[in-house]
């Protein structure tokens, strides 16, 4: 299926998104991806036949103008097999690093938000090694590797040997600085201080937020935590 009209015109570019880690509610990477497809929706596309791999569930997140791949709900052995079906395009880009093992000729870009399962393994137990194991063959197979930060592209240069692209993310669209009021009004509703450490993320063992709350209580200065719990 083509994007738009359901049909793919000759000369038409074919581009899919894997774009299967997206769910209502995620965090960091969810926002890339419905950013990024927002962001796409709303651009001339013509020459272009763009498709999104997505969850049934999340099909609501892809504009008009791309069409939409249905898969079952992203997770473990699921995740793996889906990797290894063929797909036709003439370029593949995973959101969330997956890239197809067969991709029928096609140009095969992968994100790389970071390299967490293979970094801190412990902290993701069994439940991370499929991750772990697409990341690895991403990281050596893609032809071209987007980094969101220089970090994230140290460590690909120092576990992979692979240059990647740094393409900073923005912030989600909508976001402005709050008014003077609303600032008031928030630091009344939660009782905060005048100065303090804000922590905004998720609570995960291996972003050791126990150091960061002990360099907290150090220096006497209150830690605030915003996330995900």
């Amino acid at each position: 299926m083509g994007a738009g009209d359901g049909r793919v015109h000759r000369g038409t570019t074919r581009i899919v998104l894997n774009a299967t880690a997206l769910f209502d509610g995620g965090s960091g990477v969810q926002t890339y991806a419905s950013e990024l497809l927002r962001a796409l929706g709303s651009v001339d596309l013509h020459g272009y036949a763009v498709e999104a791999m997505v969850d049934r569930a999340s099909a609501a997140f892809v504009p008009p103008s791309i069409g939409v791949r249905p898969q079952r709900a992203d997770s473990g052995l699921r995740r793996k097999i889906r990797s290894a079906l063929p797909v036709a395009a003439d370029v593949v880009h995973g959101l969330d690093v997956d890239i197809p093992w067969a991709a029928r000729g096609a140009r095969r870009v992968a994100t790389v938000h970071d390299l967490s399962q293979i970094d801190t393994p412990w902290a993701f137990g069994r439940s991370g090694l499929v991750k772990r194991r697409l990341t690895e063959f991403a990281c050596r197979r893609a032809d071209s590797l987007i980094a969101v930060s220089a970090f994230t592209a140290e460590r690909l240069q120092a576990r992979f040997a692979r240059s990647a692209v740094v393409v900073h993310e923005a912030p989600r669209s909508g976001l402005a600085p709050a008014s003077a009021t609303a600032v008031d009004e928030l630091r009344r509703r939660f009782g905060l201080p005048a100065r303090f450490v804000l922590y905004v993320g998720n609570l995960e063992p291996r972003k050791d937020v126990p150091v960061l709350a002990a360099a907290c209580r150090a220096v006497g200065v209150p830690l605030v935590l915003v996330g995900g719990a």
